[in-house]
């Protein structure tokens, strides 16, 4: 079977034909929050202390998942008048490094390298002893779609498929919920 954090990469196994198109279905789902390091030395509290001049945010680079759900998120922020039409090129102007993933900015995070990032709850909730998480309010947030499909050539189909099952059943979803997943409607 094969999950995927985003359709862009389903829809690259569909194409080149491992997964059948109408065997996919959603798994989870996923946000996204603002961490610090647990100490949270610059003080945020707020999203809008995002652009706050000299604060060193951590975001992944827009190739990634997550790096294209913070844009969407600041690009969403940026219609709002609470934060203002250019908070997008405010938050950006203070980026200290690009990441190629979540993990990676949840990491420079732990390791103190920034005092902000935007990254999946998940990976938030996998390091709640070392981050703090400020939550994005649903009208702001980007939610991540989780697919998940049998592989079609796969030697052991019906495994995969049964897996797939599984984890759409509510033991399954509970299990993913643990982890920080939303759960399938």
């Amino acid at each position: 079977m094969f999950a995927s954090a985003n359709a862009a990469q389903m829809r690259v196994a569909v194409e080149g034909g491992r997964i059948n198109e109408n065997d996919q279905s959603v798994l989870a789902y996923n946000h996204i929050v603002v961490i610090t390091p647990y100490d949270n030395p610059a003080k945020v509290t707020e999203l809008a202390e995002l652009a706050q001049p000299g604060l060193r945010l951590i975001l992944a680079d827009p190739v990634a998942p997550i790096g294209q759900h913070s844009l969407d998120f600041l690009d969403q922020a940026s219609a709002q008048p609470a934060f203002g039409a250019d908070f997008r090129e405010r938050v950006l102007a203070n980026v200290v490094s690009y990441e190629e993933s979540a993990r990676i900015v949840l990491a420079k995070i732990v390791l103190g390298e920034g005092d902000a990032a935007i990254v999946f709850a998940t990976d938030a909730a996998a390091e709640a002893e070392k981050v703090q998480a400020i939550p994005i309010p649903d009208e702001l947030n980007v939610r991540a779609n989780y697919l998940i499909a049998p592989v079609a050539d796969s030697q052991n189909l019906a495994l995969a498929e049964a897996f797939v099952a599984f984890a759409r059943t509510a033991e399954g979803q509970a299990i993913l919920a643990d982890h920080g997943f939303l759960p399938i409607e």
